[in-house]
């Protein structure tokens, strides 16, 4: 039992095992979001991003990953078959596609990784699978600052539409946050679905457009209607047309909003219906 003041009246008992509704809790995040900046921030500097070469590796890294994936797909094996642009091209889908993986396979181990802190002390639960989220969104940081500068540096020139990046990572970032929440769940009960999210996320790479022009390669119509409600296929596409002026369908338009809305939203209750049961061994 907790000890919670009402509104400067006579105190409430609480008992702290009973779960809150929902607008309660959102409530109660809110209420903690400095916690979660200092908590993503001291996250990067625990990985040394606040030091020169921390963050010089940290560019690196992107930059040597793209070197890779072009000669290995784009000139062995011919990827780039139907891209006018093929460098930036493949920048937006690896690290875009990243991104969201980061975010949905740390939310997985957010909950075994604290089990210790949930036994100790009081708090909102979902602000574990949030506050990992937000360290890799300030992260993305400078995979992002690599994809704009290959983009510039092979010929894509900034236009209106690059104003829309941050809202397409912002609807991505709520898309992998809901995915974060629900790998959560599912890994604190089964450990070894760590590893079965890692070769879902394979798979999910080749066949997500990360690496080829979906329309070269999947003619099939009924094909393409898969593809175009595939969320990782959604929010590339969306990235591509902002910074290379690809067009998008508004299907795939769709899809991703209601990604971003619904993903998060059942993620969030999913996860919250065995909040009594975190911390337990």
């Amino acid at each position: 039992m907790v000890v919670t003041p009402a509104d400067g009246a006579s105190p409430e008992l609480r008992d702290v095992s009973q779960r809150r509704p929902h607008w309660e809790e959102l409530k109660r995040i809110w209420a903690r979001r400095h916690f979660l900046w200092y908590a993503a921030v001291s996250e990067l500097r625990a990985q040394e991003m606040d030091t020169f070469l921390g963050n010089l590796w940290h560019l690196f890294n992107p930059a040597l990953q793209i070197f890779v994936y072009f000669i290995v797909f784009g000139q062995i094996l011919g990827t780039d078959r139907g891209v006018d642009n093929f460098i930036p091209f493949l920048a937006i889908g690896i690290f875009s596609f990243g991104f969201m993986r980061s975010i949905a396979m740390s939310g997985a181990k957010s909950l075994v990784s604290n089990s210790g802190l949930i036994k100790t002390i009081s708090f909102p639960l979902t602000t574990l699978p949030i506050s990992v989220a937000v360290s890799e969104l300030v992260a993305f940081g400078f995979p992002l600052a690599v994809m704009l500068g290959v983009a510039v540096l092979t010929g894509e020139f900034p236009a209106i539409t690059w104003l829309a990046i941050a809202p397409i990572i912002g609807l991505q970032w709520l898309f992998a946050v809901g995915l974060g929440f629900m790998a959560a769940r599912i890994t604190f009960h089964v450990r070894d679905f760590q590893n079965i999210l890692g070769f879902l996320f394979r798979m999910a790479f080749y066949f997500s457009g990360v690496l080829f022009l979906v329309d070269r390669f999947v003619p099939n119509p009924t094909a393409r209607h898969i593809v175009n409600v595939n969320p990782f296929f959604d929010y590339l596409s969306l990235q591509r047309w902002a910074v290379m002026g690809d067009p998008v369908p508004g299907a795939v338009v769709a899809a991703a909003f209601m990604w971003a809305i619904v993903t998060p939203v059942l993620g969030f209750v999913w996860f919250r219906r065995k909040e009594g049961e975190y911390g337990r061994e």
